[in-house]
């Protein structure tokens, strides 16, 4: 029988702890043997970069990438940071999150991907009809300042063959994002049993955990929640109905992820 205990989200100082666990390469468990595990295609990513994973379709990963990106170009605003920050969508065309993300288009570069911008941010899409993740060849030349990676694939694709994606997920800083559902839990204890690392969890959707929804965890992510590895953001309307545009995103999740950098 599972017990439930009322606990309030995790504090941001938690979140950005967990994330420094990651950066200084922190293992909980081996990968499942059949995982591509090797670094392919000449990825060599750096500390700056950051991914984020669905747990499933429609978790949030990429309005999370987007809050993400706009935190550390607000920075870049500010002069708190000149870093370019780099927004980059790996994902097919049909699943893409960001398609319009950006506020104007300013064309195709020299390494193959399409350049947009979403404010200060640099906004990368795929050229053409991208149909697996391998053939994001040109993600190896985007090496300097923060790269915010939003993985478009199902995970299991990614690690079980090479590609860049897949590479930068097992070095990078993960951001695995779910719905604060009874499916959404179940899919991120799938995913977290995958991954390397010990990524940290996003679960939209409510500001508190529903009983039987945090009933529903399983070890990985019991030992996620119970380890400061798991934050919750609220459902939002006009996402919801809209999507991610031009626009700010709202407050809620802004604050969020500047806070997260303030502690940074």
């Amino acid at each position: 029988m599972t017990t439930n205990v009322d606990r309030a989200p995790v504090t941001v100082a938690d979140l950005v702890a967990a994330i420094g666990e990651q950066r200084r390469g922190v293992k909980t468990r081996p990968r499942p043997a059949s995982v591509h595990t090797g670094v392919a295609h000449g990825v060599v990513p750096t500390a700056s970069t950051l991914v984020t994973v669905g747990a499933h379709p429609g978790a949030g990963a990429s309005t999370v990438a987007v809050a993400i990106a706009d935190a550390l170009g607000a920075r870049s605003e500010t002069g708190a940071s000149d870093a370019l920050v780099r927004l980059v969508d790996a994902a097919p065309p049909e699943t893409s999150g960001l398609i319009c993300a950006a506020d104007r288009e300013l064309g195709v570069d020299h390494t193959g991907w399409r350049i947009a911008r979403r404010g200060v941010v640099e906004v990368h899409r795929p050229v053409g009809g991208v149909l697996e993740p391998h053939q994001l060849s040109g993600l190896a030349a985007l090496d300097s300042g923060w790269l915010v990676v939003d993985a478009g694939w199902p995970i299991r694709g990614l690690l079980v063959s090479p590609n860049p994606v897949g590479s930068l997920l097992t070095s990078a800083s993960l951001v695995l994002v779910c719905r604060v559902t009874v499916p959404g839990v179940r899919r991120a204890e799938l995913a977290l049993g995958d991954l390397p690392g010990r990524p940290v969890v996003v679960a939209v959707g409510a500001r508190r955990l529903p009983g039987q929804v945090q009933g529903s965890f399983g070890p990985f992510l019991r030992a996620a929640y119970d380890g400061g590895r798991v934050a919750l953001l609220p459902a939002d309307r006009r996402l919801a109905v809209n999507g991610i545009d031009a626009r700010p995103l709202p407050k809620a999740f802004a604050a969020a992820a500047t806070r997260l950098l303030d502690l940074l």
